[in-house]
């Protein structure tokens, strides 16, 4: 009991200090705009070939993790990730702060399934991969905190910070869960006679809409309330409360799918998310933080659930089943979401915000058909 808990618990951290990197991008763009003279457009190049590399390379790492499992990516991934995001502060050269982009998201891609399929014990997978994807959300929050903060005092040279922070935890996890290595190994050495399934298919898809849907609102529920009177740091407090509460929501939501079953939890939440997300747009402005906090606690608590139902589906591939479902799916959804604000620029923030919310809840027919196979299957 006492290694598991260690395990996870440095595992937990090694997510907090992952995550912040990506965060740790979006507070700096003001002053690369200001320092390197870079328009909008080249701007936003930065932080998206960081989230594009980071979720699709993740399959490629989830494959080659099944067939040769290793500890060491995790301190691997920590390690790039936090010495590539270190650079951009002292970089002058537009490709090159792009190729550090790139290869801080091939740190993340190296770390992501290997943590995440350490993290699943299958004596209790909701609990610990909710656990584990918590930090995650914790991470996220704190990254974006930490680097608009220190910028605020010495500028750009505010990355730094991220090399003793990621070395730190990179040699914590090469140290403390080197003991695991072996046995991964044996619950992985045997492949999946059929990876491809109804199932699979189904879980990453309403694993996509949900993604599609959060994804959505970190990209524009500021630039909306900014239409609704809302200051930059009151939508920004807004946008806080959405990841915060996202990550609240995961170890409950662990707990729960224990006590009441997988499956029924996360339909339940994405129908939920389906009527907060309608509230958003048909509230007094002046409330709107309710519903955007009920938002981020159930459909963010889906996530941990959906990986470890995909781990239940692909016992011997956890890297490629935490890949698709942690990678592939935001990776998809990050492409949609300039779809999503062409359609705002066409039709206005309201009908697309509302038109969005149908995605859980087709999310949550999806997962009400992923239960009905899995009856299926076992009466069978």
């Amino acid at each position: 009991m006492v290694p598991l808990l260690r395990r996870n618990v440095v595992l937990f951290m090694s997510h907090v200090a992952n995550d912040m990197i990506y965060t740790s991008l979006p507070p700096l763009l003001p002053l690369l705009a200001a320092q390197r003279g870079l328009s909008a457009a080249a701007l936003g190049v930065i932080p998206a070939a960081y989230m594009t590399v980071a979720s699709f390379l993740q399959i490629g790492v989830g494959l080659l993790y099944d067939r040769r499992p290793t500890v060491n990516y995790v301190p691997l991934g920590l390690l790039i990730g936090g010495a590539s995001i270190a650079l951009i502060g002292y970089l002058d050269n537009y490709f090159l702060l792009v190729a550090c982009a790139v290869i801080g998201g091939l740190g993340s891609a190296f770390f992501h399934p290997t943590a995440t399929s350490l993290s699943s014990s299958s004596t209790n997978r909701s609990v610990s991969v909710s656990f584990f994807i918590a930090g995650g959300g914790i991470g996220l929050t704190l990254g974006a905190l930490l680097s608009s903060q220190i910028a605020g005092h010495v500028g750009l040279k505010a990355t730094i910070i991220y090399i003793p922070i990621t070395m730190a935890a990179a040699f914590t996890a090469l140290i403390l869960l080197r003991e695991n290595q072996e046995d991964k190994r044996a619950k992985v050495a045997t492949s999946a006679s059929r990876v491809w399934s109804a199932r699979l298919l189904l879980l990453l898809t309403a694993a996509v809409f949900r993604s599609v849907l959060i994804m959505s609102y970190i990209t524009y529920l500021p630039l909306y309330l900014s239409t609704q009177g809302y200051t930059v740091a009151g939508a920004g407090v807004i946008l806080t409360l959405l990841l915060l509460t996202g990550a609240a929501g995961m170890v409950p939501a662990g707990f729960l799918a224990d006590r009441f079953g997988r499956l029924k939890v996360v339909s339940v939440m994405l129908a939920l998310s389906c009527i907060f997300s309608i509230l958003i747009v048909n509230i007094p402005n002046e409330y709107v933080f309710l519903p955007v906090a009920f938002l981020g606690f159930f459909a963010q608590a889906v996530i941990p659930l959906l990986v470890a139902e995909t781990h239940e589906v692909l016992p011997n591939n956890l890297g490629l089943a935490s890949a698709l479902m942690y990678g592939a799916a935001i990776g998809f959804s990050n492409l949609a979401v300039p779809i999503v604000g062409a359609a705002i620029d066409l039709w206005g923030y309201r009908p697309v915000f509302l038109a969005l919310s149908s995605l859980p809840f087709i999310g949550s027919m999806l997962i009400v058909r992923v239960q009905t196979i899995r009856y299926s299957l076992a009466r069978s």
